[in-house]
């Protein structure tokens, strides 16, 4: 399965180099074959307007440089020929999720923004001038959550055996739980791998308004269904009204207007896997939606996770241990 899995992420990477420029390509190829694993670590290409070229990789950042030894600036016209074919040539088809600083490529990029927008009420309405793109490559590492699901799923039998379905409990067994981590520290790709391997059990329900854990290659052989586009709210109400969900899968909740949906999931019943951003459980709940939340007793326990090379690290708090 890991020979699968590199295979896989090699080909995510060849298709990121379609998107790119002829020179801002070759740039990435010469500069992975002068730092050793950077191509077989690549998380993230990031394009600044006039501004060097950089990726990333092992969370660290590394200067892109041309053949002849320079570093590598992108200008206005290779930002605008890698956005347009990074939105299969209609940018205009994702006017709505570029608002919102993100969206995702039809073949799972998740793609960041940044420049001078215009505003309404606070909200974006349009980009005047997009000045950085972020491309980052999905992780894929299957198998990476088995530690983590012995925590969430604590009463569980379960051979040590990345992608064996776990034997038959009943979802009353499983812990809701809130993951959070810095950005960078692989939040999204161990939620991937945990919702992979808990709905070869069980009917899960991911509502995933970026679509950035969706892809349909990881989920065939699972009872996993994606709730994409939906608000969180509306997502978490259809999940559980009309879909019979057994578990519920968020990523990056924490906003005032998340926390009704939220309480909304912990009144059905239904428990919930969800990450959030921060790296303490004091830091995190210094946050007014999240610290109702935890008021309210969503969440059981608090998984802090930090990454060591392809490792992972957790610290792991049940709910009534944490003082505000």
């Amino acid at each position: 399965m890991k020979k699968t899995d590199e295979k896989q992420q090699s080909a995510r990477r060849d298709r990121l180099l379609c998107h790119l420029p002829p020179r801002l390509a070759d740039a990435v190829v010469y500069t992975a074959q002068r730092h050793a694993k950077l191509w077989d670590n690549l998380e993230e290409v990031r394009l600044r307007l006039d501004g060097v070229m950089c990726a990333v990789a092992q969370n660290k950042t590394i200067a892109l440089c041309e053949r002849t030894g320079g570093r590598v600036y992108a200008d206005a016209t290779e930002l605008g020929q890698t956005l347009l074919s990074l939105c299969g040539h209609s940018v205009h088809s994702y006017d709505k999720e570029m608002c919102t600083g993100a969206f995702v490529t039809p073949d799972g990029f998740r793609v960041a923004l940044a420049g001078w927008v215009n505003t309404q009420n606070g909200a974006v309405t349009a980009y005047r001038r997009i000045d950085t793109l972020i491309i980052r490559i999905p992780g894929r590492r299957r198998g990476c959550g088995a530690q983590l699901l012995g925590m969430v799923c604590p009463k569980q039998a379960r051979e040590d055996v990345p992608d064996r379905a776990p034997t038959e409990a009943p979802p009353s067994s499983i812990v809701s739980t809130l993951i959070y981590a810095p950005p960078g520290q692989g939040k999204t790709t161990l939620l991937r791998d945990l919702i992979h391997q808990m709905t070869k059990t069980w009917r899960g329900v991911v509502i995933d308004p970026t679509a950035e854990l969706y892809d349909p290659q990881d989920y065939r052989d699972c009872f996993a269904d994606f709730l994409i586009g939906y608000d969180m709210e509306q997502g978490i109400r259809i999940a559980t009204r009309n879909m019979n969900a057994q578990v519920m899968f968020c990523d990056e909740i924490g906003s005032p207007e998340q926390t009704r949906a939220v309480l909304y999931a912990q009144n059905s019943g239904v428990p919930l896997i969800a990450t959030a951003h921060g790296d303490s459980p004091q830091r995190l709940l210094s946050r007014p939606g999240l610290r109702r939340l935890h008021g309210s007793g969503v969440f059981a326990q608090y998984i802090g996770v930090t990454r060591a090379g392809e490792a992972f690290r957790y610290a792991v708090h049940r709910r009534e241990d944490i003082a505000l």
